[in-house]
């Protein structure tokens, strides 16, 4: 960090305004996917991130990165009424830096069970998302520390985890207490022979030094924007405004965006020479697929063919959330 080094590279929307890259990428998955994209020397990359890099001690220490008021990475909002949830009100909190919600959240990494993606795989008709195709990259993406001889976890990968020690006393009586109620108890809970329910010790996505490993610290870091700024651009501090659709091929062509903030109405446009891949999180995603079009209902309750031409036959920003409801997961045995 300047001074004692280089700085982030990170850019502004007239550094990319009337350029062209293969591939437009944003949110914490878009870390992931830039990172791995931009292996190969030869295509152009463009992350575009809402928030900036903010790494400072704060953002790096697990109980203040977590902390709202001392941060300045968490963004808090109240949702209206929502009537297909009771009228009930939600309380959302997200992250606005580069390697989104990560940089905030607990830190636990959990897999899930098998079970939940053999039924995305046979009952969806979801093939590359059964447990056998995507236990591989669970494997690639960790470096399991807590559980060195486990042969199901992987130990090569950017992202270390570790089974810290219990934070307080009363833990291991919690444990006891399971065992005494005969509920399964598991070391691992990313075992894909453990239960789906029971008592776990769960990893956290930590360095040895206790600090923790986001989307960002893993895949995108100083280093990595660094080395790969030739064919790797980080944009920071912006929000896309729209989506340039070809109505006829159905092909993003380009991105408008703009500074977030409502001052500055100033658009800006990057244009795609491949592909354009939204991976802005459950909230993020569909906003920015809503903003090109006047959409009354949620496109999730649409099937595919209405929420197609709802997008293409539309037009007009508005955007509503007052109906939108929340799935809930359930949880079946390996």
């Amino acid at each position: 960090m300047w001074p004692f080094g280089s700085s982030y590279p990170e850019r502004t929307p007239e550094d990319v305004d009337g350029k062209i890259y293969d591939y437009h990428l944003g949110g914490a998955a878009g870390c992931v996917l830039a990172s791995r994209l931009s292996e190969d020397p030869t295509v152009s990359v463009l992350l575009l991130e809402k928030g900036l890099v903010k790494d400072n001690l704060f953002s790096r220490i697990p109980l203040l990165s977590q902390n709202p008021m001392m941060s300045g990475l968490q963004v808090v909002k109240q949702l209206s009424q929502m009537p297909s949830a009771l009228n009930r009100k939600l309380t959302l909190f997200w992250a606005e830096a580069l390697g989104g919600s990560t940089r905030i959240n607990a830190m636990l990494l959990t897999r899930g069970p098998p079970g939940n993606y053999n039924e995305w795989s046979q009952d969806l008709g979801l093939k590359d998302w059964g447990w056998e195709s995507v236990e591989p990259y669970f494997r690639k993406s960790e470096n399991a520390i807590g559980h060195p001889d486990a042969e199901y976890r992987g130990h090569h990968g950017p992202v270390e985890t570790r089974q810290p020690a219990y934070p307080f006393t009363f833990h291991p009586f919690i444990e006891i207490a399971a065992r005494r109620l005969r509920l399964p108890v598991h070391d691992d809970c990313n075992d894909p022979a453990a239960s789906a329910q029971g008592y776990f010790r769960l990893d956290q996505a930590i360095d040895g030094n206790g600090r923790r490993i986001s989307a960002y610290k893993a895949w995108l870091s100083k280093e990595t924007a660094i080395a790969r700024a030739s064919h790797l651009t980080v944009c920071t501090g912006v929000t896309v405004s729209r989506l340039d659709i070809d109505t006829k091929t159905r092909r993003v062509l380009g991105v408008q965006i703009r500074r977030r903030g409502q001052t500055d109405k100033r658009e800006y446009y990057v244009q795609a020479r491949g592909e354009v891949l939204l991976c802005a999180g459950a909230i993020g995603t569909p906003q920015i697929l809503m903003r090109r079009y006047s959409v009354q209902t949620p496109v999730i309750q649409k099937s595919k063919r209405q929420a197609d031409e709802s997008l293409i036959a539309a037009s007009g920003p508005k955007i509503n959330f007052n109906n939108w409801g929340f799935p809930s997961f359930k949880s079946h045995p390996p």
